[in-house]
């Protein structure tokens, strides 16, 4: 009893731990990278939880405080993160993991070379979260509590996956500060962060795996100053 007793506080403190990175982490992206004045798909006054059960998942914490703060934003006219409260279809969390799930399945199992992941809800299975305007995609790997999910940003046709052991406000932190560069990212920005725009709006997506929206998309517009390498 007293050994159940002391794995239980442990394990709590492991979880009050990593929310306070998380956040930590968010906070000094607000201060490197301000939110835009205008949010849109940032479901403030609506309860997470509506979403969190139709998906049938906990969402990580950080993920839900960054969607609060940020909404939907293009992060280097490239990157961007689906909203649980987005009613466009492409931009939804919860959507655009159904519309996909069955073409990932089958591109996860018969493309080479084999990936290394299966897809949601099996266990271990990947959740996408995001995806960049050439059509990778952001997931996470859902392994252990929600606040320990690390990340993988992929392209399923190349076979690439590149695994991030950090949740996702950190991995935008240190994308931010020129501490991660992902070999998915354009050879101009992993190289050069300096004075970019991190954010645009009215930007027409053409999604991977996805039948192509008829009308721009919408998104918030942040910028931020030099970046030192």
């Amino acid at each position: 009893m007293v050994l159940l007793k002391s794995l239980h506080l442990l394990q709590l403190q492991s979880l009050i731990n990593h929310n306070l990175k998380a956040m930590n982490s968010l906070n000094e992206l607000v201060a490197i990278a301000p939110p835009p004045q205008n949010p849109i798909d940032t479901g403030r006054g609506q309860d997470i939880t509506v979403a969190e059960n139709e998906i049938g998942i906990q969402l990580p914490s950080d993920y839900i405080e960054y969607i609060r703060i940020y909404g939907n934003c293009l992060w280097y006219q490239h990157l961007f993160l689906y909203s649980p409260f987005s009613s466009e279809k492409f931009l939804s969390l919860w959507e655009r993991h159904k519309y996909n799930i069955e073409q990932m399945k089958i591109m996860c199992k018969y493309l080479p070379p084999p990936t290394p992941y299966a897809v949601f809800p099996e266990p271990r299975g990947i959740f996408l979260c995001g995806g960049d305007i050439y059509g990778e995609f952001l997931a996470w790997i859902t392994e252990g509590s929600p606040q320990e999910w690390p990340i993988v940003y992929f392209n399923v046709d190349g076979g690439i996956f590149e695994k991030f052991n950090m949740n996702i406000t950190t991995f935008l932190l240190k994308l931010v500060k020129g501490e991660i560069k992902p070999a998915l990212f354009p050879d101009d920005i992993r190289h050069n962060h300096n004075n970019r725009s991190i954010a645009t709006s009215n930007i027409a997506l053409t999604p991977h795996i996805a039948i192509p929206s008829k009308t721009p998309i919408e998104f918030s517009e942040v910028t931020i100053g030099a970046i030192m390498e």
